[in-house]
């Protein structure tokens, strides 16, 4: 699991997800998006596939979600289902932050103790460089490949 969530109900893991989820999500819907990435995440109504899960989580991301952008700064933290990475970590927290979330701010903050200068500073000229896009995958470069597992 890439992160622990309990609001989505259980149901069938062989089955897809509800098609109307699905099409709202592809259509830009971030509420749908954030269904999918934890339904994805966590196995809930369809097979565990972090690969969908991570590719939701930038999605919604990339449409200044402020929940999906701490989300996927917890994976680059942890190394969960992406290669940890603190420059991206930070960028994370700082855009979901600077999105109304109060609790990237204090993420980022408590990530910076354990970062050097040159990283923050790097992190920081990327966020601020950052540009929002519904429709890409990959929002910040970062110089490590992605996961084999989780992509």
């Amino acid at each position: 699991m890439c992160l622990s969530s309990s609001r989505l109900p259980t149901r069938d893991p062989s089955s897809k997800p509800d098609r109307w989820y699905e099409k709202a999500a592809v259509q830009g819907q971030t509420d749908a998006q954030v269904n999918l990435e934890s339904m994805y995440d966590y196995g809930r109504g369809v097979p565990q596939d972090f690969k969908m899960a991570v590719k939701w989580y930038r999605r919604s991301a990339n449409q200044e979600n402020d929940l999906s952008q701490r989300r996927l700064g917890l994976l680059y933290e942890r190394g969960d289902c992406l290669p940890q990475d603190y420059v991206q970590t930070y960028i994370w927290y700082k855009l979901g932050a600077a999105n109304g979330g109060k609790s990237g701010a204090v993420l980022r903050d408590e990530l910076a103790i354990r970062m050097t200068s040159e990283q923050i500073s790097t992190a920081q000229k990327l966020a601020r460089a950052w540009k929002p896009n519904p429709m890409n995958a990959t929002p910040c470069p970062s110089k490590r490949p992605p996961s084999p597992t989780c992509g």
